[in-house]
C-alpha cells in the first residue's frame, strides 16, 4: 500500500508510464497474493488498501470473505491486463500476466469450495468455469509445460524451468541467509 501510494503521488519520478503501470501491477499482484493467503487461513480479515496510521489501523474491523475476494479479483484482473506475458534476463522471476491468471484461477477454485457453514475461504460460488478458462489460457500459451523428469523440477541446477509460472527468487549474500 505504501508503494502504491508513492507511485500514485510521485510516479512522475519513475520516468516511464509503462514502468509505472508495471510497478503498480506488480504491487497489486503481491497484495492479492498476500490477501489470498490470509483469507484461506483466517476467513474474515481486516482489508486495508491504503496506508494508515496506527490509530486508524486499531479501528479497522474484519472484512467479510466475499469483499476480500472482490479486492483480490480486482487486483489480479489489473495485473493480468497490465503485466507482460514473460520476462527475459534479469527480470525473470517477476510476476507476469500468466502468474496473475494462475493465481486468479486458484482463487476461483478456492471460492467455489463448500462453506461448511463458517466464514472460511469457500463461498460455494461455483466459479469453476472461470478457473478453467484462465488455466486453459496458460496451458494453450505453451509458455509453460511439464518436464519429462519429475526429479528435475527440484534440481538447484534447473531454476526457472518450464513448470515454473511464478516463484519467489532467492539470493544468497551477506545480507541474507546462507542457505543454498
Amino acid at each position: 500500500n505504501n508503494v502504491l501510494n508513492a507511485i500514485k503521488n510521485k510516479g512522475n519520478n519513475i520516468g516511464s508510464d509503462s514502468l509505472k503501470t508495471r510497478y503498480t501491477a506488480e504491487c497489486r499482484f503481491l497484495r492479492a497474493f498476500y490477501y489470498f493467503q490470509l483469507v484461506r487461513l483466517f476467513g474474515k480479515v481486516p482489508l486495508i488498501e491504503r496506508p494508515m496510521t496506527a490509530s486508524e489501523v486499531a479501528k479497522v474491523s474484519r472484512t467479510g470473505v466475499s469483499e476480500v475476494y472482490d479486492s483480490i479479483e480486482s487486483d489480479l484482473t489489473y495485473a493480468i491486463d497490465s503485466l507482460p506475458k514473460s520476462y527475459t534476463s534479469s527480470d525473470i522471476g517477476r510476476a507476469t500476466s500468466y502468474a496473475a491468471e494462475g493465481l486468479l484461477g486458484l482463487v476461483y477454485l478456492t471460492k467455489s469450495g463448500p462453506t461448511y457453514g463458517v466464514d472460511g475461504p469457500g463461498l460455494d460460488s461455483k466459479e469453476y468455469d472461470k478457473a478453467i478458462s484462465l488455466i486453459n489460457d496458460i496451458i494453450n500459451s505453451n509458455m509453460d509445460s511439464f518436464l519429462a523428469d519429475y526429479s528435475a523440477i527440484f534440481s538447484y541446477k534447473n531454476e526457472d524451468n518450464k513448470e515454473v509460472i511464478f516463484d519467489v527468487k532467492y539470493m544468497s549474500s551477506s545480507k541474507g541467509a546462507s542457505f543454498p
